[in-house]
């Protein structure tokens, strides 16, 4: 298992330990991968659009990186993030994307009432203003929950959102 970017250890830092992890987008998946083996989440769910990539990305995990001994369930979810229809609580993780999709993701399971996450960490790969548009979404309770982590990374810089969730009035 590779280790994790700069980008992917701050990402993986702000993970609250004890709740679920959605690890959207996961390509390789090596953070939802480095959540499973660190056995502090009860549960690390892999999204991706994509089956290919989810079918290798399984396989891979179940060879090299599945632990009889581990209590964390792991799951792999071939399906776009606004197609989803269960709720999601715990962590959500949606990196390496822009925030056009991550609003479109976000805003679907806002309007499903399917958005329960306590926490979401955001890192968009562009169009960072979009991110301004999440947070007016109706019925979005979530708040930043700490300052913008900047990250220096392949000659560019990285912006990471840590949103905790709120209570409404």
């Amino acid at each position: 298992m590779p280790s994790l970017s700069p980008r992917l250890q701050q990402i993986y830092k702000q993970l609250i330990p004890g709740e679920a992890v959605w690890d959207f987008c996961c390509d390789h998946g090596y953070l939802g991968s480095h959540a499973y083996q660190s056995k502090l989440f009860p549960e690390v769910n892999f999204v991706d659009q994509v089956p290919e990539i989810m079918a290798r990305l399984e396989e891979r995990f179940q060879r090299e990186i599945a632990q009889d001994t581990n209590p964390t369930t792991s799951r792999f979810i071939a399906s776009a993030g606004e197609n989803l229809t269960s709720e999601l609580t715990g962590n959500i993780v949606i990196s390496g994307v822009g925030s056009y999709t991550i609003f479109k993701i976000l805003k679907s399971l806002q309007e499903k009432n399917l958005l329960k996450a306590r926490r979401l960490i955001l890192c968009p790969q562009n169009d960072v203003v979009k991110m301004d548009e999440i947070k007016k979404l109706p019925g979005f309770y979530y708040r930043q929950a700490q300052e913008i982590i900047s990250v220096n990374e392949k000659d560019r810089v990285r912006e990471i959102f840590v949103l905790d969730q709120t209570t409404h009035t």
